[in-house]
């Protein structure tokens, strides 16, 4: 099949009803053009294909305080109860705020001395603080390393606390009042 020669006046006439608010699609059906035809055109005129972002639906507020709970310790399943969206969108949210602070400190903390740290640490806190990482991305990483195969120890949520000597503790305190 031959290809179609698209003059200015044409090209002009695509941009004209783009910014109509006439859609790609409909363009590309109104003047007899591929859709690819018009994706390309179009983005030669200044006006390239908009990226979409995953969670689009979801708001700069709304990100902001699933990063801060998980931040706090409240599971994906708990925070998505809360704000009332679904489990897979507060992941999604999750993994793009880790993906962008992997961004900002890559090639600072190597996969040896990550390793290093996580096994000779005794919290989840103490690893991020000594790699100046935040939890969330040296829970990330660990994840990371985990699937590939490396055997890494896994803490107890909330650090090296054993919960039943801790418990036996409070129930000293109810004794006594």
């Amino acid at each position: 099949m031959a290809r179609k020669l698209i003059s200015d006046q044409e090209r002009q006439h695509i941009v004209e009803l783009y910014k109509s608010g006439v859609s790609r699609q409909g363009i590309g059906i109104k003047m007899d053009l591929s859709p690819p035809t018009v994706r390309k055109i179009l983005s030669e005129e200044g006006y390239p294909p908009k990226q979409i972002s995953r969670n689009d639906g979801i708001g700069r507020r709304t990100k902001a305080k699933i990063v801060e709970m998980y931040n706090l310790g409240y599971s994906s399943l708990k925070i998505a109860e809360a704000l009332g969206i679904s489990k897979r969108s507060v992941l999604n949210v999750i993994k793009e705020s880790v993906d962008k602070i992997e961004r900002t400190h890559k090639g600072t903390v190597g996969p040896e001395e990550f390793i290093a740290t996580w096994q000779t640490s005794l919290t989840i806190d103490e690893v991020a603080k000594r790699l100046g990482i935040t939890v969330q991305m040296a829970y990330a990483r660990a994840s990371q390393y985990r699937a590939k195969g490396v055997p890494l120890k896994r803490y107890k949520f909330g650090g090296a606390y054993d919960w039943d000597d801790l418990a036996a503790l409070a129930e000293t305190f109810d004794d006594e009042g």
